[in-house]
């Protein structure tokens, strides 16, 4: 054989195994992706399995066996032969397996929050399916409550205690399925009637059991040390970031943060009041809890405009980001509503479809700032922005990643206080304010985790970094004692950040519209992979 024809040969070789290598990489994407449907409550989940019915320890451990023969495909694949899409999509699925592993490492239970929102979120999916006509929705839920209420029987098995917030997603899910009758004008019907009975049983009697849980007293029990470091492990393992470094950033703009706030609050001070006996740092820490007792948590309109005040509001930010013609994000707008159902417990903002249901008994206070943190917070992060990644052309990539979802929010509004809202001094403290809670909760979490503060420091830190009261950082200890990293939402803001300021203000090689638009389009994918 002469040269030609064997560098001809080889050359053919190396593309067969090349195409060969990819189909078997699509082959498993789809059969992931359609794995993933089956097995989590997500837009895409079907009512034809029994997903609760079979929730327990076995179904646990299958899980886990299924995650691991997934795991041990992939590392027959050849990553270096892929195209950059496949590589990022390999990555996606190592990650996404990996995580789910590393969750809990033996896997045998799950939080609490998440045994309950489970439940409440397959109902919402339900209701929300445009597709299915009501006499058969009606049909399904009637086979869905069957598997609930056995998924409801087997707590013990598979839940542990994660927070002392559960209470309240047990009131408003007992309310949630009270209403079911009502909305299905099914008042009479007595077989459904007795399924809610079982339910509402199950869920006090979960309670009960979930309040006699003391798992506050010991960080072990709920912050796990040693799932926090592995998490965070490979949460850096793509050698961008060092968590350390991160964490002293973090300090120090909370020096930062804290110097912007009392300089803005000293100017709004000093038009309604004498300048301070300057003593000592309670008489900084006075000015800026004036400002914050007087103008930011004030109520500036009564509850009965909320609903028109809360459409101004997110009108007001929808026109603002129009005016970017972005081609990816979708700024339509939902219907504005009053909580579906009635109650104090239910969460402050619920989407169901194209409708945006706000629970106006739990608006703290009545005025513009505090309304532009929840329509951020709870609409925009779970309508627009989970809209627009969900229309990514890759159903891989559409798959609902909450902490990106929140992450991608937290810069887009940060985007817009930079460009739009930075000339209004309460704006500008109401938002230091809301970062340097996020900074905060990073930091915290962090000594509590490692063991390098006791409960009371961290309050106390919490209190002092925040200018908040002891209720509400204990109340913030709360949330940080619990499974949810918060490192992981503040990454893939500082990282997007990082990368508008080196791609649309230090270079100018991309205007902010274009920049977004590459964002939303490249989906949910690992924050490092993004460009």
């Amino acid at each position: 054989m002469n040269l030609s024809k064997s560098f001809l040969f080889l050359l053919i070789l190396f593309f067969s195994c090349q195409s060969k290598n990819t189909k078997s990489f699509i082959s498993l994407k789809d059969a992931y992706f359609n794995w993933y449907e089956k097995n989590h409550i997500t837009d895409g989940y079907s009512f034809r399995y029994s997903y609760f019915k079979l929730y327990n320890k076995k179904l646990i451990q299958d899980y886990r066996d299924d995650l691991s023969r997934f795991d041990l495909e992939l590392s027959q694949i050849n990553l270096s032969n892929l195209g950059k899409d496949n590589k990022i999509d390999f990555l996606l699925i190592k990650e996404n397996i990996q995580n789910n592993l590393q969750l809990n490492e033996s896997f045998q239970k799950i939080s609490s929050e998440h045994y309950l929102r489970n439940i409440s979120y397959s109902i919402y999916l339900l209701l929300d399916k445009k597709n299915i006509p009501d006499y058969e929705k009606f049909s399904i839920l009637k086979l869905h409550l069957d598997d609930i209420i056995l998924y409801l029987n087997k707590y013990e098995e598979i839940v542990y205690l994660s927070g002392d917030f559960i209470n309240d997603n047990i009131n408003s899910l007992v309310d949630l399925f009270s209403d079911l009758p009502f909305l299905f004008n099914a008042e009479f019907d007595s077989d459904l009637n007795i399924k809610i009975e079982k339910i509402v049983k199950s869920l006090r009697k979960f309670e009960e059991w979930n309040t006699e849980g003391d798992f506050v007293k010991e960080i072990g029990d709920v912050l796990n040390s040693k799932n926090f470091n592995n998490f965070v492990q490979n949460l850096f393992s793509n050698d961008i970031y060092d968590y350390n470094s991160i964490l002293k950033v973090i300090e120090s703009n909370i020096n930062s943060f804290q110097n912007i706030i009392f300089d803005e609050s000293l100017t709004l001070y000093l038009l309604e009041n004498d300048e301070p006996v300057w003593v000592d740092k309670d008489d900084s820490l006075n000015v800026v809890k004036w400002v914050i007792d007087n103008k930011i948590n004030v109520n500036n309109f009564n509850p009965d405009v909320a609903l028109e005040k809360i459409s101004i509001e997110y009108n007001y930010i929808s026109d603002l980001l129009s005016k970017l013609n972005l081609k990816e994000y979708n700024n339509s707008l939902p219907s504005i509503n009053s909580y579906l159902f009635s109650n104090h417990s239910s969460p402050t903002v619920q989407i169901i479809g194209d409708q945006a249901y706000f629970n106006l008994t739990d608006i703290e206070y009545l005025n513009k700032y505090y309304l532009n943190n929840m329509i951020f917070d709870h609409a925009i992060s779970n309508y627009n922005v989970y809209k627009s990644f969900y229309e990514c052309k890759n159903p891989l990539r559409s798959i609902k990643n909450n902490p990106y979802n929140a992450g991608f929010t937290s810069f887009l509004k940060h985007f817009l206080y930079t460009n739009h809202f930075n000339n209004d001094s309460l704006y500008k403290i109401n938002f230091y304010l809301n970062l340097l809670r996020d900074y905060s909760m990073v930091f915290n979490q962090n000594l509590l985790a490692n063991n390098k503060n006791s409960k009371d420091v961290v309050i106390n830190n919490l209190q002092i970094q925040n200018f908040i009261s002891k209720k509400e950082s204990i109340d913030l200890y709360k949330l940080l004692n619990s499974d949810k990293y918060y490192i992981e939402d503040f990454i893939v803001y500082l990282h997007l950040l990082n990368l508008y300021d080196k791609n649309c203000v230090l270079s100018n090689r991309l205007k902010a519209e274009e920049f977004i638009d590459r964002i939303l389009e490249q989906g949910y994918i690992p924050y490092y992979l993004n460009n």
